[in-house]
């Protein structure tokens, strides 16, 4: 087979319920310079069925069945597998929309520097429905320290990213994209934005980053001190929302139980910065007492 120009890799693992659903968002691309390789963990369920279905009707697909280190990992090791010009990953949980990549084809033909490509993503139900848009905004890298820009599935490789930048950080679990992008950033790759939707997410009580958020949040933190020397305050808060019980939109059923977000705050700040400068902890105080007063009119209102 004539090397493809996309290459999308499929992380797997006990997905069976909607890895078919994902396969099927790629082979329904208008673009069809594609290969699609599938690296499952070892799953035990209706996955390596449904992947030997697809596999018999179309040869660009191949996937892999065997233990490894974790989703870092399993992407690390269908990247070094690949043969195309354009590198993808797309959760065996989560689809691309029709045109991706037919869109990102004729942006990478427009713009040959280009090293990265991204665009927006919705959030999704079990169902395929739509249930929010993804907060993506234009590349910026002092922006990308305080929060994720860019919608993970939505992200499109050119191959001399990895001989520049290197292979997913397989020692982490939930911010392994995120780590990637600002390693990007620091290396001062050209990363381009479309506004223009490409995938949806999808959001269901298996996923991780659902029942896993304070994990989650952790090795963000972890992370950031690692790379940036410091973890910026909104990610401190992050952490101080999840480890307090509280969501970081102020829905709580008692609006006073933002009185426990500082003191995980003050905490946080002092686990992985050391300390907490004043303007830092008036900033956190009064955005917290305004935001808890707000959430309880609403409440009383009815």
């Amino acid at each position: 087979m004539q090397d493809a120009i996309f290459s999308i890799v499929m992380p797997s693992f006990q997905q069976g319920a909607f890895i078919a659903r994902s396969i099927s968002s790629i082979l329904s691309q208008s673009f069809r310079s594609f290969e699609l390789i599938v690296m499952d963990g070892g799953s035990t369920d209706q996955t390596l069925d449904v992947l030997k279905h697809f596999a018999r009707k179309d040869a660009r697909i191949r996937w892999y069945s065997e233990p490894d280190e974790g989703q870092a990992d399993a992407v690390n090791n269908g990247w070094q597998r690949a043969t195309g010009t354009v590198l993808g990953w797309l959760n065996s949980d989560d689809i691309y929309y029709e045109e991706a990549f037919a869109g990102v084809a004729r942006h990478f033909l427009k713009h040959p520097d280009a090293d990265m490509v991204y665009g927006e993503g919705d959030h999704i139900d079990i169902n395929d429905r739509f249930l929010a848009r993804h907060p993506t905004e234009e590349w910026n890298g002092d922006r990308l320290r305080e929060r994720v820009l860019v919608a993970q599935p939505s992200v499109f490789l050119h191959r001399r990213v990895l001989e520049k930048c290197g292979l997913l950080d397989a020692r982490l679990h939930y911010c392994m994209d995120y780590e990637y992008w600002l390693r990007l950033s620091q290396a001062n790759r050209m990363v381009h934005y479309i506004p223009r939707v490409l995938s949806g997410t999808r959001f269901h009580a298996g996923a991780k980053t659902i029942h896993k958020r304070l994990e989650m949040h952790a090795e963000v933190n972890d992370m950031l001190h690692r790379r940036l020397g410091k973890v910026p305050a909104r990610w401190l808060l992050n952490y101080a929302f999840v480890a307090a019980g509280v969501d970081g939109e102020f829905r709580w059923s008692t609006p006073w139980r933002a009185l426990r977000v500082l003191p995980c705050a003050i905490e946080a700040s002092r686990r992985w910065n050391g300390s907490l400068p004043p303007a830092t902890l008036l900033e956190w105080s009064q955005g917290i007492s305004e935001k808890a007063v707000r959430a309880f009119e609403r409440r009383q209102a009815g």
